[in-house]
Protein backbone atom coordinates (compact mmCIF):
# COMPACT_ATOMS: atom_id res chain seq x y z
CA UNK A 1 0.00 0.00 0.00
CA UNK A 2 1.91 3.22 -1.21
CA UNK A 3 1.88 6.79 -1.07
CA UNK A 4 3.37 8.78 -3.38
CA UNK A 5 4.57 12.32 -2.45
CA UNK A 6 4.08 15.57 -4.56
CA UNK A 7 7.17 17.82 -5.20
CA UNK A 8 7.33 20.45 -3.90
CA UNK A 9 4.77 20.79 -1.52
CA UNK A 10 4.03 22.37 1.67
CA UNK A 11 5.84 26.48 2.33
CA UNK A 12 6.30 28.47 0.03
CA UNK A 13 8.78 31.40 0.35
CA UNK A 14 5.94 34.07 1.03
CA UNK A 15 4.52 32.11 3.58
CA UNK A 16 7.47 31.16 4.96
CA UNK A 17 8.64 35.02 5.22
CA UNK A 18 5.05 36.04 6.97
CA UNK A 19 5.77 33.43 9.74
CA UNK A 20 8.90 34.83 10.32
CA UNK A 21 7.77 37.77 11.07
CA UNK A 22 5.29 36.80 13.68
CA UNK A 23 8.14 34.88 15.29
CA UNK A 24 10.52 37.83 15.17
CA UNK A 25 7.86 40.41 16.69
CA UNK A 26 7.77 38.29 19.43
CA UNK A 27 11.28 38.53 20.66
CA UNK A 28 10.01 42.52 21.90
CA UNK A 29 8.05 41.84 24.65
CA UNK A 30 5.00 43.82 22.84
CA UNK A 31 1.46 42.95 22.16
CA UNK A 32 1.50 41.74 18.56
CA UNK A 33 -1.53 41.85 16.03
CA UNK A 34 -2.21 40.52 13.05
CA UNK A 35 -4.29 42.07 10.20
CA UNK A 36 -6.35 39.19 9.07
CA UNK A 37 -5.20 35.38 9.62
CA UNK A 38 -1.33 35.42 8.87
CA UNK A 39 -1.99 32.71 6.20
CA UNK A 40 -4.62 30.49 5.33
CA UNK A 41 -4.04 27.80 8.00
CA UNK A 42 -5.99 26.97 11.01
CA UNK A 43 -2.71 24.96 12.37
CA UNK A 44 -0.34 27.80 11.98
CA UNK A 45 -3.18 30.38 13.24
CA UNK A 46 -4.29 28.59 16.46
CA UNK A 47 -0.67 27.65 17.34
CA UNK A 48 0.15 31.42 16.95
CA UNK A 49 -3.15 32.07 18.90
CA UNK A 50 -1.51 30.03 21.93
CA UNK A 51 1.05 31.92 21.79
CA UNK A 52 -0.37 34.97 22.67
CA UNK A 53 -0.74 36.43 19.17
CA UNK A 54 -4.35 38.49 18.41
CA UNK A 55 -5.73 38.41 14.96
CA UNK A 56 -8.10 41.46 13.94
CA UNK A 57 -9.53 42.66 11.28
CA UNK A 58 -9.95 46.14 12.74
CA UNK A 59 -7.35 48.66 13.07
CA UNK A 60 -8.90 50.54 15.45
CA UNK A 61 -8.87 47.67 17.51
CA UNK A 62 -5.08 47.59 18.50
CA UNK A 63 -4.17 49.35 21.20
CA UNK A 64 -1.31 51.99 21.27
CA UNK A 65 2.16 50.62 21.66
CA UNK A 66 1.72 47.12 19.74
CA UNK A 67 2.74 45.50 16.94
CA UNK A 68 1.34 45.33 13.87
CA UNK A 69 1.38 42.84 11.41
CA UNK A 70 0.23 42.99 8.06
CA UNK A 71 -0.54 39.14 6.27
CA UNK A 72 0.66 37.81 3.59
CA UNK A 73 -2.17 38.61 1.54
CA UNK A 74 -1.75 42.29 1.70
CA UNK A 75 -4.34 44.95 2.77
CA UNK A 76 -5.13 48.26 0.96
CA UNK A 77 -3.54 51.54 0.31
CA UNK A 78 -5.95 53.29 2.63
CA UNK A 79 -5.83 50.39 5.67
CA UNK A 80 -2.11 50.77 5.66
CA UNK A 81 -2.06 54.59 5.71
CA UNK A 82 -4.44 54.21 8.80
CA UNK A 83 -1.86 52.00 10.46
CA UNK A 84 0.78 54.74 9.59
CA UNK A 85 -1.14 57.65 10.93
CA UNK A 86 -1.04 55.71 14.28
CA UNK A 87 2.44 56.88 15.01
CA UNK A 88 2.57 54.86 18.32
CA UNK A 89 2.19 51.05 16.09
CA UNK A 90 5.33 49.44 15.42
CA UNK A 91 4.71 48.01 12.06
CA UNK A 92 6.23 45.14 10.02
CA UNK A 93 4.82 44.72 6.64
CA UNK A 94 4.52 40.70 5.77
CA UNK A 95 2.56 41.09 2.26
CA UNK A 96 3.98 38.47 -0.13
CA UNK A 97 6.38 40.69 -2.77
CA UNK A 98 4.51 38.72 -5.42
CA UNK A 99 1.12 40.72 -4.43
CA UNK A 100 2.86 44.18 -3.82
CA UNK A 101 4.20 43.76 -6.90
CA UNK A 102 0.77 43.81 -8.37
CA UNK A 103 -0.23 46.39 -6.16
CA UNK A 104 2.39 48.43 -7.44
CA UNK A 105 0.98 47.92 -11.13
CA UNK A 106 -2.35 48.63 -10.66
CA UNK A 107 -1.81 51.65 -8.33
CA UNK A 108 0.25 53.17 -11.56
CA UNK A 109 -2.85 52.09 -13.70
CA UNK A 110 -5.12 54.53 -11.84
CA UNK A 111 -2.65 57.33 -11.68
CA UNK A 112 -2.71 57.17 -15.60
CA UNK A 113 -6.78 56.24 -16.05
CA UNK A 114 -6.81 53.08 -17.29
CA UNK A 115 -9.24 50.43 -15.90
CA UNK A 116 -8.00 47.67 -14.62
CA UNK A 117 -9.89 44.04 -14.76
CA UNK A 118 -8.90 41.86 -12.33
CA UNK A 119 -9.36 37.96 -11.95
CA UNK A 120 -9.79 36.89 -8.98
CA UNK A 121 -12.59 35.89 -5.98
CA UNK A 122 -13.68 39.26 -4.54
CA UNK A 123 -14.02 37.77 -1.08
CA UNK A 124 -10.48 36.88 -1.08
CA UNK A 125 -8.23 39.06 0.98
CA UNK A 126 -5.77 39.36 -1.64
CA UNK A 127 -8.61 40.59 -3.99
CA UNK A 128 -9.62 42.91 -1.27
CA UNK A 129 -6.24 44.58 -0.47
CA UNK A 130 -5.58 45.12 -4.29
CA UNK A 131 -8.70 46.58 -4.93
CA UNK A 132 -7.75 49.11 -2.53
CA UNK A 133 -4.43 50.12 -3.98
CA UNK A 134 -6.56 51.61 -7.42
CA UNK A 135 -7.50 55.53 -6.96
CA UNK A 136 -10.86 55.70 -7.64
CA UNK A 137 -11.29 58.72 -10.49
CA UNK A 138 -14.06 59.79 -12.82
CA UNK A 139 -12.12 58.59 -16.04
CA UNK A 140 -11.76 55.10 -15.07
CA UNK A 141 -12.18 51.80 -12.18
CA UNK A 142 -11.39 48.32 -11.63
CA UNK A 143 -13.36 45.60 -12.25
CA UNK A 144 -13.10 42.01 -10.40
CA UNK A 145 -13.90 39.11 -12.32
CA UNK A 146 -14.50 35.64 -11.16
CA UNK A 147 -16.39 33.61 -13.92
CA UNK A 148 -16.19 33.49 -17.88
CA UNK A 149 -19.88 35.15 -17.16
CA UNK A 150 -18.45 38.02 -15.13
CA UNK A 151 -16.79 38.89 -18.21
CA UNK A 152 -19.69 38.76 -20.24
CA UNK A 153 -20.97 41.75 -18.33
CA UNK A 154 -18.17 44.26 -17.62
CA UNK A 155 -18.54 47.74 -18.75
CA UNK A 156 -15.82 49.80 -20.03
CA UNK A 157 -15.79 53.38 -20.98
CA UNK A 158 -12.62 53.21 -23.02
CA UNK A 159 -11.70 49.55 -24.67
CA UNK A 160 -8.31 51.21 -25.56
CA UNK A 161 -6.25 51.70 -22.61
CA UNK A 162 -7.05 49.09 -19.98
CA UNK A 163 -5.17 46.54 -18.20
CA UNK A 164 -5.61 42.82 -16.26
CA UNK A 165 -4.08 41.60 -13.61
CA UNK A 166 -5.13 38.21 -11.22
CA UNK A 167 -4.35 36.84 -8.06
CA UNK A 168 -1.36 34.93 -7.31
CA UNK A 169 -3.06 31.76 -6.05
CA UNK A 170 -5.73 30.85 -8.80
CA UNK A 171 -6.22 27.46 -11.19
CA UNK A 172 -3.08 28.10 -14.10
CA UNK A 173 -6.01 26.10 -16.50
CA UNK A 174 -9.27 27.89 -15.33
CA UNK A 175 -7.01 31.71 -15.66
CA UNK A 176 -5.83 30.76 -18.90
CA UNK A 177 -9.87 30.14 -20.20
CA UNK A 178 -10.03 33.83 -18.21
CA UNK A 179 -7.51 35.42 -20.16
CA UNK A 180 -8.46 34.22 -23.41
CA UNK A 181 -12.02 35.16 -23.22
CA UNK A 182 -10.28 38.72 -22.24
CA UNK A 183 -8.13 39.22 -24.62
CA UNK A 184 -11.09 38.03 -27.29
CA UNK A 185 -13.66 40.68 -25.77
CA UNK A 186 -11.10 43.41 -25.28
CA UNK A 187 -8.06 43.25 -27.93
CA UNK A 188 -6.62 46.33 -26.62
CA UNK A 189 -6.35 44.53 -22.70
CA UNK A 190 -2.47 44.54 -21.81
CA UNK A 191 -1.50 41.87 -19.55
CA UNK A 192 1.40 41.95 -17.03
CA UNK A 193 5.60 41.08 -18.49
CA UNK A 194 4.76 37.56 -16.94
CA UNK A 195 2.06 35.60 -15.43
CA UNK A 196 0.86 36.78 -12.07
CA UNK A 197 0.21 32.95 -10.61
CA UNK A 198 3.14 32.44 -8.18
CA UNK A 199 5.69 30.30 -8.70
CA UNK A 200 4.72 27.65 -5.82
CA UNK A 201 1.38 27.73 -7.04
CA UNK A 202 2.24 27.02 -10.39
CA UNK A 203 4.85 24.58 -9.42
CA UNK A 204 2.43 22.72 -7.09
CA UNK A 205 -0.13 22.23 -9.87
CA UNK A 206 2.48 21.04 -12.26
CA UNK A 207 3.42 18.59 -9.64
CA UNK A 208 0.10 17.52 -8.84
CA UNK A 209 -0.06 16.27 -12.46
CA UNK A 210 2.66 14.29 -12.39
CA UNK A 211 1.61 12.84 -9.01
CA UNK A 212 -2.16 12.30 -10.55
CA UNK A 213 -0.16 10.05 -13.00
CA UNK A 214 1.02 7.02 -10.10
CA UNK A 215 -2.15 7.88 -7.86
CA UNK A 216 -5.65 7.14 -7.93
CA UNK A 217 -7.11 8.91 -4.94
CA UNK A 218 -5.28 12.58 -3.90
CA UNK A 219 -5.23 13.83 -0.60
CA UNK A 220 -4.38 17.51 -0.81
CA UNK A 221 -3.38 18.67 3.04
CA UNK A 222 -4.88 22.34 3.39
CA UNK A 223 -7.29 24.74 5.25
CA UNK A 224 -10.84 25.31 3.30
CA UNK A 225 -10.17 28.95 2.98
CA UNK A 226 -6.57 28.27 1.24
CA UNK A 227 -6.96 29.16 -1.98
CA UNK A 228 -3.87 27.55 -3.33
CA UNK A 229 -5.17 24.53 -1.69
CA UNK A 230 -8.95 24.62 -3.44
CA UNK A 231 -6.99 24.77 -6.63
CA UNK A 232 -5.39 21.57 -5.88
CA UNK A 233 -8.15 19.62 -4.95
CA UNK A 234 -9.57 21.15 -8.10
CA UNK A 235 -7.15 20.42 -10.56
CA UNK A 236 -7.02 16.72 -9.08
CA UNK A 237 -10.66 16.46 -9.75
CA UNK A 238 -10.26 17.30 -13.31
CA UNK A 239 -7.79 15.14 -13.81
CA UNK A 240 -10.04 12.44 -13.32
CA UNK A 241 -8.97 11.73 -9.47
CA UNK A 242 -10.65 11.22 -6.48
CA UNK A 243 -9.81 14.33 -4.65
CA UNK A 244 -9.88 15.24 -0.75
CA UNK A 245 -9.08 18.20 1.28
CA UNK A 246 -7.50 17.22 4.50
CA UNK A 247 -7.79 19.90 7.26
CA UNK A 248 -7.76 18.03 10.31
CA UNK A 249 -6.69 14.11 10.96
CA UNK A 250 -10.38 13.41 11.73
CA UNK A 251 -11.05 14.11 7.99
CA UNK A 252 -9.18 10.63 6.95
CA UNK A 253 -11.27 8.81 9.03
CA UNK A 254 -14.18 9.59 6.56
CA UNK A 255 -12.85 8.07 3.43
CA UNK A 256 -13.30 4.69 1.87
CA UNK A 257 -10.16 4.19 0.56
CA UNK A 258 -9.31 1.29 -2.17
CA UNK A 259 -6.09 -0.16 -0.32
CA UNK A 260 -5.16 -2.40 -3.67
CA UNK A 261 -4.71 1.57 -5.09
CA UNK A 262 -1.43 3.63 -4.32
CA UNK A 263 -2.69 7.47 -3.24
CA UNK A 264 -0.94 10.37 -4.05
CA UNK A 265 -0.24 13.27 -1.23
CA UNK A 266 0.46 17.17 -1.78
CA UNK A 267 -0.04 20.48 0.35
CA UNK A 268 -0.94 23.45 -0.73
CA UNK A 269 1.74 26.34 0.02
CA UNK A 270 0.13 27.56 3.67
CA UNK A 271 0.43 23.99 4.78
CA UNK A 272 2.96 23.28 7.20
CA UNK A 273 5.37 20.18 7.53
CA UNK A 274 4.09 18.82 10.29
CA UNK A 275 0.49 18.47 9.18
CA UNK A 276 2.04 16.95 6.28
CA UNK A 277 3.90 14.38 8.48
CA UNK A 278 0.81 13.92 10.97
CA UNK A 279 -1.26 12.63 8.08
CA UNK A 280 1.10 10.56 6.91
CA UNK A 281 1.17 8.75 10.23
CA UNK A 282 -2.15 8.56 10.15
CA UNK A 283 -2.11 6.56 6.91
CA UNK A 284 0.60 4.66 8.11
CA UNK A 285 -1.62 3.39 10.71
CA UNK A 286 -4.26 2.28 8.55
CA UNK A 287 -1.53 0.37 6.29
CA UNK A 288 -0.04 2.60 3.59
CA UNK A 289 3.60 1.87 4.63
CA UNK A 290 5.65 2.38 1.49
CA UNK A 291 6.19 5.84 1.15
CA UNK A 292 7.59 7.40 -2.22
CA UNK A 293 8.67 10.67 -3.04
CA UNK A 294 8.87 11.94 -6.85
CA UNK A 295 11.01 13.53 -8.35
CA UNK A 296 11.34 17.32 -7.83
CA UNK A 297 9.31 18.89 -10.61
CA UNK A 298 11.14 22.47 -10.06
CA UNK A 299 13.66 23.01 -7.01
CA UNK A 300 12.50 26.11 -5.21
CA UNK A 301 15.11 28.83 -4.17
CA UNK A 302 13.48 31.43 -3.75
CA UNK A 303 14.23 33.87 -0.74
CA UNK A 304 12.34 36.88 -0.34
CA UNK A 305 13.95 40.30 2.04
CA UNK A 306 13.04 40.04 5.37
CA UNK A 307 10.86 43.49 6.02
CA UNK A 308 12.03 46.54 7.83
CA UNK A 309 9.94 47.51 11.03
CA UNK A 310 7.78 50.78 9.99
CA UNK A 311 6.90 53.76 12.55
Amino acid sequence: MKIFLANPRGFCAGVRRSIDCVNFAMNFHKPVYVKHEIVHNTHVVEGFRKKGINFIEKISDVPDGSILIFSAHGVSRSIFLEAKNRNSLSILDATCPLVKKIHTRIHRASKNSQDVILIGDPKHPEIQGSVGHYERNERSKIHVVNSLHDIDHINLRNTEDLIFSTQTTLSIDHTKLMIKKLISKFPKVEGPSSSEICYATRNRQEALRELSKKSNTILVVGSKNSSNSNSLLKLSRKLGKEGFLIDTIKEIEKISFNRSLPIGLTAGASTPSSMIFEVIKRLNRIGFDEIQEISPFKKEKMIFRFPRFEN
